[in-house]
């Protein structure tokens, strides 16, 4: 008995030191597995915002030494369809960088979660209205935000005040009106070619089947007083302000002063090179052009903006100048099995004020959290002082709250296209508003 009990003994000792081993100071602590975020935009592969991400990234991670951000590159142009193919599959990511026209088909589709709950506390520090416009009913027949304001996007009009010099104007006056900047571009456009030959274009802007086109020309026709629906829904596309839209595009097409068939990418080579007078953009576009002409902040000197000319009364009015924004969005998905943490990330991108102004710095992409909008950057900055100044006349248009924005951009491209291919403005439109009534069951 005593020989079993020593052996017993023995290996209880054993047994323990064992464990003391495995459970001193210097051997590993077992670790929780860290909680995993799955982040899916366009920001990480633009060379203007890659490094403003990685670092806001960074700083969150810092804050949370147990959450790992996963970054899911994908292209603007692509953005839409792929998170929405991913939801569909089950596989969709935690949260999102979306444009705001987009919401409208996300929530419809049920890909994303309602946010009011847990933005209460803060979701009426926004700039007014944009949290409204994220603000619609969902498959539930209730009204719910369907996404956290991250920055502004939303036109002006980009002028080449050196060829506005070269061209004999004055380029401290940037147009307010159409008719002042259809002067403008006329002039530019006579410049002709460069030194290299080169054409010299008066305005360039998307003017492909694509949805910039379909958006940026909606921002002229709500500046000629017109819309896709109307506040009832209907639609309104071939109204007589509609043509008038069309019919001025048409006429600087057919004229030599605006090319068509371009896609949007297409303006900021003009642009750098001196080959175009003017585009309309967002905010961002100073960056791409600061890296596209390789100038850096040098080239700032060559371009001004200016609010988008109007044709409505009371020009002198910065609400008169329309523009349709498609402000970059924060969505969270369903799907996410960490929606907490999630929303904190949401949350810190959206309204911490050292990284939106670090973002705002490097990007020029302006928050829409008015707290973070109180520093002295965005007063001091006469860039950002336009942009600020344009965002009363910026909504996010009707079609974006439905989940047929997708067919209804495409037949508004469409009618784009063909009206400068040579086709009737009003036939064209005619034929839109008839495809967009079928898309709404709005069927005479």
């Amino acid at each position: 008995m005593k020989s079993q009990a020593r052996v017993l003994t023995v290996v209880v000792l054993i047994a323990m030191l064992v464990v003391s081993v495995f459970t001193s100071g210097s051997a590993p602590q077992p670790q929780d597995e860290p909680i995993v975020i799955r982040f899916a935009g366009w920001i990480g592969m633009e060379e203007s915002t890659a490094k403003q991400f990685n670092y806001m990234v960074e700083k969150f991670q810092e804050k949370h030494p147990n959450v790992k951000i996963e970054y899911e590159g994908v292209a603007w142009e692509n953005t839409r369809q792929q998170l929405l193919m991913e939801a569909a599959a089950g596989n969709a990511p935690d949260v999102a960088q979306v444009a705001a026209p987009w919401i409208g088909q996300f929530a419809a589709s049920g890909a994303i979660e309602p946010l009011e709950e847990m933005a209460k506390d803060f979701s009426g520090d926004y700039v007014p209205g944009v949290v409204d416009s994220y603000t619609f009913p969902g498959p539930d027949g209730t009204a719910h935000l369907w996404g956290l304001p991250w920055v502004a996007v939303h036109d002006t009009l980009f002028y080449n005040t050196a060829l506005m010099e070269k061209a004999g104007l004055d380029p401290t006056k940037l147009p307010s009106t159409m008719e002042e900047f259809e002067q403008v571009v006329r002039a530019i456009a006579k410049l002709g070619t460069d030194d290299k030959g080169n054409r010299i274009w008066g305005y360039t802007t998307a003017t492909d089947r694509s949805e910039l086109t379909a958006n940026v020309f909606n921002a002229w026709l709500f500046n000629f007083g017109g819309d896709v629906l109307d506040a009832d829904g209907k639609v309104i596309i071939n109204n007589e302000a509609g043509v008038k839209a069309l019919t001025f595009w048409k006429t600087l097409v057919d004229d030599g002063v605006m090319p068509a068939g371009f896609s949007f990418r297409d303006q900021y080579n003009l642009m750098a090179n001196y080959q175009t007078g003017g585009f309309s953009d967002g905010s961002y576009a100073r960056d791409v052009l600061r890296i596209t002409s390789g100038k850096g902040e040098e080239f700032d000197k060559d371009f001004a903006v200016a609010l988008h000319p109007t044709a409505l009364d009371n020009p002198e009015d910065p609400c008169q100048h329309k523009s349709i924004f498609h402000h970059h969005t924060l969505v969270l998905f369903k799907q996410s099995q960490n929606k907490e943490m999630a929303f904190e990330f949401l949350k810190f991108l959206s309204t911490d004020p050292e990284i939106t102004l670090y973002y705002a710095k490097g990007s020029s992409l302006f928050p829409l959290y008015q707290p973070a909008l109180a520093d002295p950057f965005y007063s001091q900055d006469a860039f950002a002082k336009t942009f600020q100044e344009a965002l009363c006349g910026s909504k996010l248009y009707g079609i974006s709250k439905t989940p047929q924005y997708a067919q209804a951009v495409d037949f508004i491209a469409i009618a784009v296209s063909q009206a400068l291919s040579g086709g009737d403005p009003q036939q064209a439109l005619d034929e839109a508003a008839a495809n967009l009534k079928v898309l709404y069951k709005q069927m005479d």
